[in-house]
């Protein structure tokens, strides 16, 4: 992780927050995120969007969220991202990374083969159908729209085949299909009322 982000050349401060912060020293570790947000600012355009790209990478492939401070993610990484896609409309980055699932399926839509939107928007969907699921075998409501939520899970179950690890093609796979019943299900119930 040092090694990929130290390549930037300007983010000594970034490597010393998560130092400090390891070794307990919260202060300390927040006026080098501080220092760092303030040093990342004043870099060109560019350096900004490569260095979103590369922690964003990082994050994906470590699973380590830590990675991603709050502060620096949504009140500086986020308005960037905005930014680019406005700049960019055609570029699936900045969509992948944007955290809103409307937005990291636009990129799929710009690139279907793109792994890292791939994997990305299938947790997201997942854990959105999930969740408008989540209280159903207490007898409460489908949250959200069932027919909606159908017809996101069998579209992205279309781009499955572009995912290049078999395994995680599986997982999402079985996890579809349970999740596509219930909403089909659900959907059936609703027109019989």
């Amino acid at each position: 992780m040092i090694d990929s982000i130290k390549s930037l050349g300007w983010c000594d401060k970034f490597v010393e927050y998560f130092i400090l912060k390891k070794e307990g020293l919260r202060k300390a570790a927040q006026k080098s995120m501080n220092d760092f947000i303030n040093i990342y600012k004043k870099q060109d355009t560019s350096s900004r969007r490569q260095f979103i790209d590369i922690v964003n990478k990082l994050v994906f492939n470590s699973a380590d969220y830590e990675l991603l401070p709050y502060n620096l993610y949504h009140s500086t990484l986020l308005p960037d991202l905005e930014h680019w896609i406005k700049e960019e409309p055609t570029n699936p980055i900045p969509y992948k990374w944007s955290s809103n699932i409307n937005l990291i399926r636009r990129a799929l839509d710009l690139s279907p083969n793109d792994q890292e939107a791939l994997i990305i928007y299938g947790n997201r969907l997942i854990g959105h159908v999930s969740m408008n699921q989540h209280e159903l075998n207490h007898g409460l409501p489908y949250l959200g729209d069932a027919s909606d939520d159908y017809i996101k899970l069998d579209n992205y179950q279309r781009l499955l085949p572009n995912i290049g690890d078999e395994e995680k093609r599986n997982v999402f796979m079985n996890q579809l299909v349970g999740l596509k019943q219930v909403a089909f299900d659900c959907m059936s119930k609703a027109s019989l009322d």
